[in-house]
């Protein structure tokens, strides 16, 4: 059964608030770059990779109950530990679970 999808759906919780948003399938030569880094840096250059993935952006509050511009997440230390968490998430969507 085809498991290809061109639109990646993810949703994660983080800082109390549920996440979703959806992106463009992984392209080769970024997934390599990525996997090549395979620790912060690959967090940082894939916060800057991520606008361009990005076909519906997440709606994200401050404390103050104001939204979050996406740039602003995809660049903040706030934000790391889900900018991480969103790239596994479609890491592990452009790999074939079991390629046979």
């Amino acid at each position: 059964m085809p498991s290809y999808v061109k639109e990646v759906a993810v949703k994660i919780e983080y800082d109390g608030q549920t996440v979703s948003l959806a992106l463009k399938p992984l392209l080769f030569e970024d997934a390599l770059i990525l996997h090549a880094e395979a620790n912060e840096q690959s967090v940082i250059k894939y916060g800057r990779m991520l606008p361009n993935y990005v076909i519906r952006e997440p709606v994200i509050v401050d404390v103050n109950g104001e939204a979050v511009p996406f740039a602003d997440v995809c660049t903040t230390v706030f934000f790391s530990q889900l900018v991480a968490q969103i790239m596994a998430a479609h890491m592990k969507a452009a790999t074939i679970a079991d390629p046979h």
